[in-house]
């Protein structure tokens, strides 16, 4: 659909160009830019045209119209609804004419370039980065997260296709900064891409948390992991720049993560880094092992586990606070195993209500006496969950073993190609 001029002139005046860049994008880098210029026009309008609504009460409204057009195909709303919306405020606005100002308020954010007619009773945002910015204003100040951003799995590329999602980057890119991390940890344990496409717009944030995302990428890498999923991440990895550079350095250093995370890390680095990363690079090339880390990481967890499973008789012998220790650190236990097999597993651990995330997460958070409450049946859950992933275990690290054993050469070969490139 044709932009109206009065919207070509905002987005002009926001260094926006909507002709080459799409919706995500303009979100990312513009979401505050554009919000910050209409606030100051809706400032300097004339007093008879903004009817002594004031900038918070302006963008209340807005996100209110931002929500009711998310709840409809064509992403519009009743103009009668729209003018109804003040009827409820005459307290605030300190007038009898509500309707009245109402009109006077879709009237100007018309004359503005943020709202257009939509036949004779409908309106709508004029573009649908407008829209993704007020939605996202809404969520900021409700402290919510869409259904799109809240479930599916954290790598679904899905909540960047539709104006829910984007809306979560224009929350982030509104946060305070005193905020900001809370939010954007909020929003990355939910979902990646998400959080990275705010940190590509966002070149402030980017410095300042970029290394902590591109760690939370890095532990994403998985074996027998999709290639679309590894491509995505390795080019959300790549949206970061600079700020990634600490992160694949200090995941290459750690000999802990599993191959697949080097490959990514040391690409990474052969694009981004410099003489100074030669040495980590001839170190890796010159692994006599490279892997092993792993199988002793997984051997150890199996000599762990082995050591935490009981037998229901000697629950019974077990005081109230030594089964209470015994569940929590069998909880945390269960979580680390099952974060190391989770993607070799074909029928998970236990999730949700009464099994061991949801009694790990109790019992993970409690101290003191809290530790004493254990149930019974949350006793033998966690056992439960511990023995269906000790099952696991051996079979994971004879698989391990051979994927380790082909992948072991082409990891050499790129610390290899990544130190000629930058000798």
């Amino acid at each position: 659909m044709r932009l109206p001029a009065r919207t070509g002139y905002l987005f002009a005046q926001a260094g926006v160009d909507p002709a080459s860049a799409g919706p995500v994008e303009i979100v990312a880098r513009s979401s505050r830019r554009l919000r910050d210029l209409i606030r100051h026009w809706w400032t300097l309008l004339e007093p008879e045209v903004n009817a002594g609504v004031v900038v918070p009460m302006m963008e209340e409204a807005l996100a209110a119209f931002a929500e009711r057009a998310a709840k409809t195909r064509g992403r519009t709303f009743s103009k009668k609804w729209a003018l109804a919306w003040f009827d409820w405020k005459p307290r605030l606005l300190q007038t009898h004419n509500e309707q009245a100002v109402g009109e006077r308020f879709v009237l100007a954010m018309e004359r503005l370039g943020v709202l257009v007619r939509r036949g004779s009773s409908d309106l709508a945002f004029s573009h649908e980065s407008l829209h993704e910015l007020y939605l996202g204003l809404a969520f900021l100040t409700n402290n919510t997260l869409p259904g799109v951003v809240t479930a599916g799995p954290r790598l679904a590329l899905e909540p960047l296709k539709v104006p829910e999602g984007r809306a979560v980057i224009a929350r982030l890119n509104l946060t305070p900064a005193e905020g900001r991390a809370a939010a954007l940890a909020d929003v990355a344990r939910r979902k990646l891409h998400v959080a990275a496409w705010f940190l590509w717009g966002d070149d402030e944030a980017r410095a300042e948390h970029g290394a902590w995302l591109a760690a939370e990428m890095l532990g994403e890498f998985q074996w027998a992991q999709r290639n679309a999923e590894r491509q995505s991440l390795e080019s959300a990895l790549a949206s970061l720049g600079a700020a990634a550079l600490p992160a694949c350095r200090a995941l290459i250093d750690a000999r802990q993560a599993n191959l697949p995370a080097y490959l990514a890390a040391i690409n990474f680095v052969e694009r981004h880094g410099d003489s100074s990363d030669l040495p980590r690079l001839q170190q890796m090339a010159g692994e006599p092992y490279p892997g092993q880390w792993e199988i002793d990481v997984l051997r150890q967890l199996l000599r762990d586990a082995e050591a935490k499973v009981v037998d229901p008789a000697a629950r019974e012998r077990y005081s109230r606070q030594e089964a209470g220790q015994m569940a929590k650190e069998t909880a945390a236990l269960a979580l680390k195993i099952a974060g190391a097999v989770a993607s070799e597993v074909n029928e998970p651990f236990p999730v949700g209500q009464n099994t061991v995330l949801h009694v790990a997460g109790g019992l993970l958070d409690g101290v003191g006496d809290a530790v004493m409450e254990v149930s019974p049946s949350e006793f033998y859950e966690t056992q439960r969950a511990l023995r269906t992933l000790l099952a696991h275990l051996p079979s994971v690290i004879e698989r391990r073993k051979v994927e380790i054993y082909r992948m072991a050469p082409h990891v050499r070969a790129a610390a290899e190609a990544a130190i000629r490139a930058l000798a």
